[in-house]
Order: C-alpha cells, then sequence, then structure tokens
C-alpha cells in the first residue's frame, strides 16, 4: 500500500508540470495498482499456505491455467491499463522534468512484463517486477530526498 501513497506523492509533486496527460495517466495507474495491489498480496502471502494444501491448483497457475471465474475477465484488460497508465504517467514524469528522467523509464520498461504475465514466461515478469520496483524505489527517494525551498531562496 506503500505504493499506492507514493503515486500520490508523485504525482502531487508534479501536478503543474504533468498536465492532463499526467492527471490520466495517474487515474489509471492509481486504478490498476489498487486493483492489482490484491493480486500481489495474493501471490505473496495466500499462494504459499496454498502450495502445501493444494499443490495442483498452484502448479496449474504457474502452468499457465485459468485462474477461473472472474478473474480470467478482469485481469487482462486490467493489466493492460496497467500498462497504459504507466505509459502516460511515465511519460508525463519524463516531460515535466522534475524527477529522474530513466526512474520513470524503468518504471515503465517494468510495466509491461507485470500488465500481461500470462503472455510471457514467469522469469521475465520477475524481472520485470525487480525493474518496475528499482523505478519506483528510484522515484521514490528523489521525491522524498528533495530538498524545500527555503523563505530566503523563494524570495530571489
Amino acid at each position: 500500500w506503500l505504493v499506492i501513497l507514493g503515486l500520490f506523492g508523485l504525482y502531487a509533486r508534479q501536478v503543474e508540470e504533468t498536465g492532463v496527460l499526467g492527471l490520466i495517466g495517474f487515474i489509471l495507474v492509481f486504478i490498476t495498482t489498487a486493483s492489482l495491489a490484491g493480486l500481489i498480496y495474493f501471490e505473496a502471502f495466500i499462494q504459499p499456505v496454498l502450495a502445501v494444501e493444494a499443490p495442483e491448483f498452484v502448479e496449474g497457475v504457474f502452468a499457465g491455467e485459468s485462474l477461473g471465474g472472474a478473474l480470467d475477465v478482469i485481469l487482462p484488460p486490467t493489466g493492460l491499463l496497467f500498462i497504459l497508465g504507466w505509459l502516460l504517467f511515465g511519460i508525463s514524469i519524463i516531460r515535466a522534468g522534475i524527477l529522474p528522467r530513466w526512474a520513470a523509464v524503468l518504471a515503465l520498461i517494468g510495466a509491461v512484463p507485470l500488465g500481461i504475465p500470462p503472455l510471457l514466461p514467469l522469469i521475465i515478469v520477475k524481472i520485470g517486477g525487480v525493474v518496475f520496483g528499482l523505478g519506483l524505489v528510484w522515484l521514490g527517494y528523489a521525491l522524498w530526498s528533495e530538498k524545500p525551498a527555503t523563505a530566503t531562496t523563494a524570495a530571489m
């Protein structure tokens, strides 16, 4: 959930510079990241327990079988909107020129395999997750370590 809070900080820091493109990207990124957060928690905390209790289910998921029900309907468009959102938001970050451009590029590159995991080998999705995470950490660090303007510097 820290990512969700961090998104607000990233957008708020450059709201004027990113314009409508940044707003649309932020809305898409926020909604899809919040939607996918449940799946990420499932993979991190519930799936290991299921691997012990129902190994055939977990093996089926890793083999690319259907998750079943609403997930098969919701995940593909959510993944595509996730990619589109990061494309728009990342481009707006790059164009704003306030936060590190290469951090936004890393997030963009990593978002693609995260948005289309059924079409790629699991290792590519995991590498994409690492690249995406590095981009977010870099953006967050840049945001957090930014020096606030003092009253005397602002007056000049």
